[in-house]
């Protein structure tokens, strides 16, 4: 692009030159002019009177001969006027001429170098992240072993740094193809709340590393699905959220999405809001913000570190999404970035042609990859999955192979293939099949370590059905290969609408069927529920009290609803009455009740609703997933982390205290209703962490409450006081455990 601003600048300079040169051709036609009036009167004048006076001169003037010759001077002005006209033509052409020539030459030369610098970084994105998958996979390893806490510092600061290289090596990435006119989006249906609240959950542990709340605010009557370019999207919301816990060390961030109306059909417009209680940025930092290599001053910026790029690669990102973006902050106040996006609805189309059953066993499959090893271990995973693969290491083997088997009538079904192949890249190789009859019916996808954000949608025009830019793990490959082949019936147009097989669309499939919803105002029940729940392979969205629950299932649909019997605004049966007076799918939705313990009346209307499942807290593992089981596939049991014990315990110290306090204001109203309420959560709280002392002493608080015994209830406060004070003391103690 330099090269161009000289030659512009160049050609604007010539033309001030031509501009000089026409004045002064003017300048001296006019002088000319005036010379031959002032020569030929005195010619004149000389021939008449043999002398030049005044008195010969102004007979010249008289004369027939002056009038001649006065009469001639405009047309050798004109003659000159036609010469000087004619070289200026003349050198107007040729510099024109020239700058055309210049102008076509640089942006020939500037084309080339766009396109080579793509080039390279694409290689080199894929030559740096073959080595830093190995850092990071060996590294993962390392961590689930048995290490030091000097070895676990050690390798946490290798993990941190190869995934900040990664994350650079992506930047700069997007950067070129941004430049080089490349950034391409995916179109493909997508659950936006996952969506979202997935990419909040990649920051989770660093802002709770800082003590930073994180919040999600979803408007309630969001559409649930929605086409667009999912990975990008989490990209930018990414990118906001983890510059907010850059630059906020205490208080919160709020991540809110909500939609506004759009004219066009079809559409909707989304806007995203992250706002946080940081440092701030000066007014004019703010307008920098989004170019590339920028960052906000001040010894905060080298603190967080980063490359610069991020912002501005948001920028690009939202725009191409028919979007804005922008920042409103204070400084010492906080900013509140936000950005708006244009995703589609998705079409109601008519349904598509069942694609007929396959057994996987029977498919031929060729794996395509330049590295030895990747090949190899995909190929045999296949092989132990009872298919038949092949094997071949560049474009032109595979080509070969292919049409092999055609000739033999031993056509290959699937073609998992690396992109960069010695020879013939591998979208090349699949464009070659596409284009031939007799192999267009291979079904193409890409499996590589290298992958590039942005790949799977341009692959998908090329006739690519699937893209997996991190490998197929192997406990997904079976499901991944029966996605891949089940739009084989597909026609082309079908194919597209469809989108490509990912890791993304197989993990949401998964989930369909699986979300719940959990009503309980208790944290620490939830902190206990939300485990289990993922535990189980499964996903919830969360309500704490009648109200949320109903408004929730007013726009979403579950697979099964987790109910505590006791909420602050509504019981349990009441809450199920209204629920079951829904005439939809909701209205008959699967009830499994939570409680700390519920009377034979209570249990009778409750079944009266429909409630199949009663499962008394603190609820077991087994018996949580058991009764799961009933209404959902689970997946294997995942074991559980001290951490999460640890976040637990915290929790319960943190509800215990505020419950005992709003157990003592009550005795102090003389609310027996509301003391009784606290000593029921109390009862099941403290199982969770096995405080059997106050327990005990939350049994006897309740029944004291409820019959109206206000002394006793207020010795027993005291006591479970006591019992809680000493727990903190032995709060490192291993054998203050929580129950799983």
């Amino acid at each position: 692009m330099q090269a161009i601003t000289a030659d512009k600048q160049a050609r604007l300079d010539a033309l001030a030159v031509m501009r000089s040169r026409a004045s002064s051709y003017a300048l001296y036609g006019t002088l000319i002019a005036a010379a031959s009036v002032v020569i030929g009167t005195l010619l004149v004048a000389y021939i008449g009177a043999q002398a030049i006076t005044v008195d010969s001169i102004a007979g010249a003037q008289q004369s027939n001969i002056a009038l001649w010759v006065l009469d001639c001077m405009p047309f050798v002005f004109a003659a000159w006027g036609q010469y000087a006209s004619l070289r200026m033509a003349r050198e107007a052409n040729d510099l024109i001429r020239d700058s055309t020539r210049d102008l076509r030459t640089a942006l020939k030369e500037e084309q080339f170098t766009s396109q080579a610098k793509s080039d390279f970084f694409a290689r080199m994105s894929h030559e740096l992240r073959a080595p830093l998958n190995g850092i990071v996979g060996m590294s993962e390893l390392l961590v689930s072993g048995e290490l030091t806490e000097e070895q676990r510092r050690q390798i946490g600061i290798i993990q941190s740094s190869a995934q900040n290289l990664l994350s650079l090596i992506n930047d700069i990435l997007d950067l070129s193809k941004i430049e080089a006119g490349k950034l391409l989006l995916e179109n493909i249906e997508f659950n936006l709340q996952e969506c979202i609240e997935g990419a909040v959950a990649v920051l989770a542990q660093s802002a709770q590393r800082k003590g930073l709340k994180l919040v999600v605010l979803i408007q309630p009557d969001a559409p649930r699905r929605l086409m667009g370019d999912p990975g990008r999207l989490r990209q930018i919301i990414i990118n906001l959220v983890s510059n907010a816990i850059k630059f906020t060390e205490q208080g919160e961030i709020v991540v809110t999405a909500q939609f506004t109306a759009t004219p066009a059909q079809q559409l909707r417009t989304l806007r995203v809001e992250v706002a946080d209680s940081g440092i701030g940025i000066a007014r004019e930092e703010q307008a920098r913000l989004f170019m590339p290599y920028h960052q906000a001053g001040g010894n905060e910026t080298v603190k967080a570190q980063g490359t610069g790029l991020g912002l501005a690669i948001a920028r690009e990102l939202v725009e191409a999404m028919g979007g804005e973006i922008g920042v409103d902050s204070t400084p010492g106040k906080g900013s509140r970035f936000w950005f708006s996006a244009r995703l589609g609805e998705p079409a109601h189309a008519a349904a598509e042609t069942a694609a007929p059953s396959i057994r996987l066993e029977a498919l031929r499959v060729l794996v395509v990859d330049a590295n030895d090893s990747s090949r190899r271990i995909l190929a045999d995973q296949l092989r132990a999955l009872g298919m038949q693969a092949e094997e071949a290491r560049d474009g032109i083997e595979a080509l070969q192979q292919v049409l092999l088997g055609v000739k033999h009538d031993r056509p290959f079904d699937l073609l998992l293939t690396d992109i960069f192949l010695p020879h013939m890249p591998g979208d090349v190789l699949g464009q070659e099949l596409r284009q031939r009859a007799e192999t267009a019916a291979v079904v193409l996808a890409v499996v590589t370590h290298s992958g590039a954000r942005g790949e799977a949608a341009r692959l998908n025009q090329l006739g690519f059905t699937g893209y997996f830019g991190n490998g197929i793990p192997p406990a997904e490959l079976r499901e991944a290969v029966a996605a891949l082949m089940a739009t084989r019936g597909l026609d082309e147009e079908q194919r597209r609408r469809r989108g490509p097989v990912t890791r993304y669309t197989l993990n949401e499939k998964r989930q369909e069927g699986r979300r719940l919803l959990l009503v309980d105002d208790s944290e620490v029940d939830r902190e206990v529920s939300l485990r289990a729940i993922t535990d189980s392979g499964c996903s919830a969205d969360v309500a704490v009290n009648g109200t949320e629950a109903l408004a929730a299932l007013e726009h979403n649909v579950y697979a099964a609803v987790l109910l505590d019997m006791h909420l602050p605004d509504m019981d349990g049966p009441e809450l199920l009455r209204r629920l079951r007076a829904r005439g939809d799918a909701n209205g008959r939705v699967p009830v499994i009740a939570l409680t700390a313990g519920l009377d034979d009346a209570e249990r009778r209307r409750c079944r009266e609703f429909g409630v199949g499942e009663f499962l008394i807290k603190p609820v077991e593992q087994a018996l949580f997933r058991h009764a799961l089981a009933r209404y959902l596939t689970l997946a294997e049991p995942v074991d559980g982390t001290a951490t999460a014990q640890a976040r637990l315990q915290a929790l319960f110290f943190r509800e215990a205290t505020q419950r005992l306090a709003s157990a003592r204001a009550a005795l102090a109203a003389g609310d027996a209703h509301a003391i009784a309420a606290e000593a029921h959560t109390l009862k099941s709280i403290t199982a969770y962490v096995e405080a059997h002392g106050m327990r005990s002493a939350a049994v006897r608080l309740e029944a004291a409450a409820g019959a109206g015994r206000f002394e006793e209830a207020e010795t027993l406060l005291a006591e479970m006081q006591r019992e809680l004070t000493a727990m903190r003391g032995v709060e490192s103690d291993p054998t203050v455990c929580v129950r799983r």
